[in-house]
């Protein structure tokens, strides 16, 4: 990675002396994939990387208002201007901003139904009821991860089960797992990509209002009447 300096202005009550000394320089990347029972079969979704800047240093804790602006520099040149979200402890947080060098492409390979289970509920009207038809599908989704920039970057990336979406399998497997999230901890080369397969399993179900059998009437056949 390039060398990178953030440069934050003088403040009221506030020591510069801190923030003119070398600190730990951190970029944090994370993104959060999930779906509901109507998205999980859509062809193509896009989802955005966000991320923030974490400045430590050793010592006593300062306190930083937080809004305060941040200027990054890249080879002596600033190239973004951020606000502070958060001073905790020793560490100086930065808002979270969507990075626009990293792209992720979350395409369907494969859905493969279930077969419907078929229940009853009532109606508002006495002679109808309402016919829910239920079946859990097998969905695999290929995620993924490019990134543009010239350098090895880190990234996190959490798939989080809903009430109608769950974790089957990946490939490769979760780094971490603290259910309902399967955390991914991922290197993306220089100008490369990485990708993630999941299988998942979605619930679908369909509601059809319907007239009871009982108070169908049989069609009866038309009369033909006779012509001499």
């Amino acid at each position: 990675m390039k060398k990178i300096k953030a440069n934050i202005p003088s403040r009221k009550k506030i020591k510069l002396e801190w923030f003119k000394s070398q600190s730990e320089f951190k970029i944090e990347r994370k993104t959060e994939i999930q779906y509901n029972a109507n998205s999980v079969t859509e062809n193509k979704h896009n989802h955005n990387v966000n991320i923030k800047y974490i400045l430590t240093k050793k010592g006593d804790p300062k306190e930083l208002p937080s809004g305060s602006p941040i200027t990054l520099y890249k080879e002596g040149l600033p190239f973004l201007f951020l606000s502070t979200s958060a001073t905790i402890g020793n560490k100086i947080i930065s808002e979270e901003i969507i990075d626009a060098d990293i792209t992720i492409d979350d395409d369907i390979v494969e859905i493969k139904e279930g077969t419907p289970e078929i229940t009853f509920e009532d109606a508002l009207k006495l002679k109808e009821h309402v016919e829910v038809r239920t079946r859990y599908d097998q969905i695999t989704r290929k995620i993924t991860i490019e990134n543009k920039l010239d350098n090895e970057i880190e990234l996190e990336l959490n798939f989080k089960q809903t009430k109608d979406v769950s974790f089957v399998s990946s490939e490769p497997v979760p780094t971490e797992t603290k259910e309902p999230i399967f955390m991914f901890n991922i290197t993306i080369p220089s100008e490369g990509n990485k990708k993630i397969t999941l299988r998942l399993q979605a619930k679908i179900v369909k509601r059809v209002t319907k007239i009871k059998p009982e108070y169908v009437r049989e069609e009866k056949p038309p009369k033909f009447r006779k012509i001499d």
